[in-house]
């Protein structure tokens, strides 16, 4: 990643098969100031991911029509090891199998959502800081 002034916009792909919820994420990230990009289902998120390498970090749902979120994550750790994902599910079981593909970070699905802003803000930080380490 590369470093970003105060006018660039970190870029977040959401994978959300609840449109509800990922128009609520999208919305709320938006808010904060993100470029944010959703996705229905896990195919076609590895699609964007792999048209856009850019992406500064991965919101993911555990459970997705077409290619489940652990096979995605495992897919796209593989190709883009530096993109943090952050495993944003219901199941509060699954974080093992999600740690071993490379997920960043597991969170379990609240009604309020500053805890998943605050896991973005921090990841993004953790990977700007290492960005600008890598430079110097």
């Amino acid at each position: 990643m590369k470093y970003l002034s105060p006018t660039e916009k970190c870029k977040i792909l959401i994978i959300e098969d609840s449109p509800f919820l990922l128009k609520l994420y999208s919305e709320e990230l938006t808010e904060e100031g993100y470029m944010v990009k959703g996705c229905l289902d896990g195919a076609q998120a590895l699609k964007m991911v792999k048209m856009n390498s850019d992406i500064d970090l991965i919101i993911l749902d555990a459970k997705l029509p077409r290619m489940d979120g652990r096979e995605f994550c495992k897919k796209v750790k593989e190709r883009l090891p530096s993109i943090p994902v952050i495993v944003n599910s219901a199941y509060d079981h699954l974080e093992d199998d999600f740690k071993e593909v490379g997920a960043a970070e597991y969170l379990v699905k609240s009604s309020n959502l500053t805890f998943l802003k605050e896991t973005v803000k921090k990841f993004l930080k953790k990977k700007q800081n290492f960005a600008l380490q890598s430079a110097s």
